[in-house]
């Protein structure tokens, strides 16, 4: 009982400064736990606008990728019609060749320049990305890489002026294994962000 009282007494003795002390270590405490919470939203608002950056260049890709095999497509068809309209006119159908060629490359150089810009926007997200999002990632810049490859190759094909080995390379590009590969891991990416950021 008297060990109370001798508290009590120190208390009511120093009370101003008792409140004083707590209220600076009550302010300590709010100001590390508020730090703490910022830092944890800072970090989620990169992570968000890093992801969202990918999503929104993403989709736009993803619009012209499926667009780029009719594409592709027009382009043939356009030099089969100027082949058979020139039909016993081997200088024609040479010339005529030459410039599906040329198209043909215009056009397969402008199909990797959406590509190039993915492989940024995937180094910027591992800076912020988790490591089960950078394995994912990973495996996509794999897949660019092999289609980049089987690009230079196609453009040597192209560079012959030989439409049989043309059209066997185009095919090859535009195999649909290739984009569901791409689409599926696109789309495992995207589940993972949403599951990082709390969708």
């Amino acid at each position: 009982m008297n060990f109370i009282n001798g508290i009590l007494t120190i208390i009511n003795n120093h009370k101003d400064t008792l409140i004083t002390v707590s209220g600076w270590i009550f302010g300590i405490l709010i100001f590390i736990i508020k730090f703490i919470i910022n830092r944890k939203d800072k970090k989620r608002d990169r992570k968000v606008e890093a992801y969202n950056g990918y999503m929104i260049k993403i989709d736009k890709i993803m619009n012209n990728v499926s667009n780029d095999p009719q594409k592709m497509l027009d382009l043939y068809n356009e030099f089969l019609k100027e082949a058979l309209d020139n039909a016993g006119n081997e200088e024609s159908i040479d010339k005529s060749l030459i410039i599906f060629n040329e198209k043909l490359k215009d056009f397969i150089l402008k199909a990797t320049e959406p590509l190039m810009i993915i492989r940024q926007e995937l180094n910027q997200l591992k800076l912020v990305c988790s490591n089960k999002l950078l394995l994912k990632i990973n495996e996509l810049e794999i897949l660019i890489l092999d289609y980049n490859n089987a690009v230079q190759k196609s453009l040597g094909t192209c560079v012959k002026n030989d439409i049989n080995s043309t059209v066997n390379e185009l095919q090859v590009l535009t195999q649909n294994e290739r984009w569901r590969s791409f689409e599926k891991l696109n789309n495992d990416i995207l589940t993972i962000m949403r599951m990082e950021i709390g969708s």
